[in-house]
């Protein structure tokens, strides 16, 4: 299944679940209201097929790639959490990755960076166990991406993307503020980036997994 639809599926059931819940009956004053978070981690190197524009130089599969380096990430949220069971939070998240090979019949050392700025709304299901602070948690979330950087510029200004991604951790809960951990899994879709030359460049996608610890405090 397609990472996009996969999302499409975790937030549709995560709605679903919202709207069959009484809030009314499981929240009270002390569950419900505003937060902010912020996080910082390490995402994943990858490496991330790529094409040339126009049919006539071929398709991604024909071992042309970027070698992605490893990249500090960092998010800031602003949440309302409905009851126990379910919240959601706007993100602003921020990742910087260079790009130090590039693949093609030959290596190539581009010595650029994608820098991605991603707004995303995400959509979050906690496990309350019963007489313990910890609260595992999954959930999903969509949102547009600005895409910009040396030499993968697209004419004056950043690429702009969709950006998908799911998410899973751990929460240790406190009176006015929850320590987490948490790994997830996605990035940016396809953008075409002019990489000094002609034919642009299509990235077919940037995802990989990313593990960031943080803090969220009640407002």
């Amino acid at each position: 299944m397609k990472p996009n639809l996969i999302v499409s599926a975790c937030v549709t059931s995560l709605l679903l679940s919202i709207s069959s819940t009484s809030i009314a009956e499981e929240s009270n004053t002390k569950d419900k209201g505003l937060y902010l978070s912020i996080q910082t981690g390490l995402r994943t190197r990858s490496k991330q097929n790529y094409q040339f524009a126009g049919a006539q130089f071929g398709g991604y599969d024909v071992g042309r790639y970027f070698a992605f380096d490893e990249t500090w990430a960092y998010g800031l949220g602003l949440g309302y959490r409905f009851n126990k069971k379910f919240r959601t939070e706007f993100q602003f998240k921020k990742m910087k990755a260079d790009i130090p090979q590039m693949f093609t019949s030959t290596r190539y050392n581009p010595n650029t960076r994608l820098n991605i700025d991603a707004y995303n709304i995400n959509l979050y299901r906690d496990i309350n166990i019963k007489g313990s602070p910890f609260v595992p948690y999954f959930g999903a979330g969509v949102g547009i991406a600005n895409v910009y950087g040396p030499l993968i510029e697209l004419d004056a200004g950043g690429k702009g993307s969709s950006y998908k991604q799911l998410m899973a951790g751990v929460s240790y809960k406190k009176t006015n503020y929850d320590i987490f951990s948490e790994v997830s899994y996605g990035g940016i879709g396809k953008t075409t980036h002019n990489m000094g030359h002609t034919p642009h460049v299509e990235l077919r996608k940037y995802q990989t997994l990313e593990y960031t610890i943080g803090v969220r405090v009640k407002l």
